[in-house]
């Protein structure tokens, strides 16, 4: 038992500075919000506490290709089957070499058959970062015909 608790201190000192105060608090908001699981005796030897997630529901996304209609250092459009949430985040990654989150600006739908069944939406975004978007249409542009994914941000702002 000695040992495990010496591997425990040495793996703290791998972590970043601050981490500790960091996650005490994290801790104590938990135990507020009664999300903080109680020790089920001696056979809890934990060195984290658990923390009750059941009712925080999460979505896992696939990503989806999109044709990418035109891009520049400062965002995109794509056509999409569904619409997107105007202020909605979303992440964009090329052939998950290199990803970016970009904001929508515009949602309109464009095409569509004469019975309304299928839809076709022009989505334009704006990348968060400008410069790092530079980089994104670089490499978008030596990598052209690569497959895009699109995925929605969880917690968008």
């Amino acid at each position: 038992m000695r040992q495990k608790q010496t591997m425990a201190s040495n793996d703290d000192q791998d972590q970043p500075p601050g981490w500790q105060d960091d996650y005490e608090a994290l801790l104590a908001d938990a135990r507020q919000r009664g999300d903080l699981s109680q020790a089920t005796g001696a056979a809890e030897k934990r060195r984290f506490p658990r923390i009750n997630l059941i009712s925080r529901p999460i979505l896992v996304h696939e990503p989806t290709r999109y044709q990418i209609l035109d891009m520049s250092a400062g965002g995109m459009s794509f056509y999409s089957e569904s619409s997107f949430e105007i202020g909605r985040v979303v992440s964009i990654s090329l052939e998950g070499l290199l990803t970016i989150e970009a904001r929508v600006l515009g949602c309109e739908m464009v095409e569509t058959d004469p019975d309304f069944l299928e839809v076709r939406y022009r989505v334009h975004c704006r990348f968060e970062d400008e410069r790092y978007g530079m980089r994104f249409l670089v490499l978008a542009l030596q990598a052209k015909g690569s497959p895009i994914g699109i995925n929605p941000v969880s917690g968008a702002r």
